[in-house]
C-alpha cells in the first residue's frame, strides 16, 4: 500500500513469535566503566551518571575512581545503589575498583579488596613490572527474591606492562578458581586487546 496515503497516529507491527525473547528474571545485567580520573568535568559528571541510569544495571563495576569520582557516583546513584571497595593505596587512599548493587535487588554477604601481587593481602603492594599498585574488589550478592547467589569481582590490570598484565592475571585467576559455588561476573579494565 502507498503509506502517504494512510491518515493514522497509530502504527502495528508484527513481530514474528521466534524472534521474541522471553524476560528471565535469572538474567542479570552488569555495567563495566572506566570513568578516566584526568576526564572529571561537571558535564562528564552527569554523563556518566546518565548512562547509568539509563541502562540501570544490576551490578557495575567502575575503574579509575579517584577519592573524587567516588563521592560523586556515591551521590549521585545513592538512591538506588550501594559500593564496596577501598583505594589501591590501602584504605580511602588511591584509585578504586568499586563495585555498585542495587540496593533493593541484592544482599552484601561478604566484600574485600586484594591487590594484584604475591602479596594478595598486603595494603599497596605490587610486582616490579607494574607501573602502580593493582587490585580488584569482590562482592558475594544473595537476591532477595530467591536467596541465590553471586561473585561479583571488579578489576583494572596495569597499562604500561604486559609482562605485569599476566602476572596480575594469574592472581586473579587463582582467585577466581576458589569461588566454585556461584556465578562469577566479572568486570574490569583489562588494558589489552583479544589475542584471539
Amino acid at each position: 500500500s502507498n503509506f502517504e496515503d494512510v491518515k493514522t497516529d497509530k502504527l502495528e507491527v508484527a513481530i514474528a513469535p521466534e524472534l521474541l525473547c522471553k524476560y528471565d528474571d535469572s538474567i542479570l545485567k552488569a555495567m563495566s566503566f572506566n570513568v578516566w580520573v584526568g576526564g572529571k568535568t561537571v558535564e562528564r559528571n552527569e554523563r556518566v551518571l546518565t548512562m547509568v541510569r539509563n541502562y540501570f544495571p544490576d551490578t557495575i563495576g567502575f575503574q579509575e575512581v579517584d577519592p573524587v569520582w567516588l563521592a560523586t557516583l556515591r551521590e549521585g546513584l545513592k538512591d538506588q545503589y550501594a559500593y564496596v571497595g577501598e583505594g589501591r593505596n590501602g584504605g580511602n587512599s588511591g584509585e578504586y575498583n568499586p563495585i555498585f548493587y542495587k540496593k533493593e535487588l541484592f544482599n552484601l554477604i561478604d566484600s574485600g579488596t586484594k591487590w594484584l601481587s604475591d602479596t594478595p593481602d598486603v595494603a599497596a603492594s605490587k610486582y616490579s613490572q607494574s607501573s602502580l599498585p593493582r587490585i580488584y574488589t569482590y562482592a558475594l550478592l544473595e537476591k532477595k527474591s530467591d536467596g541465590k547467589r553471586i561473585m561479583v569481582v571488579n578489576t583494572h590490570f596495569d597499562h604500561t606492562s604486559a609482562e605485569a598484565r599476566e602476572l596480575q592475571a594469574k592472581v586473579l585467576v587463582k582467585y577466581l578458581k576458589t569461588v566454585t559455588d556461584y556465578p562469577i561476573v566479572l568486570t574490569g579494565d583489562f588494558n589489552c586487546l583479544d589475542s584471539a
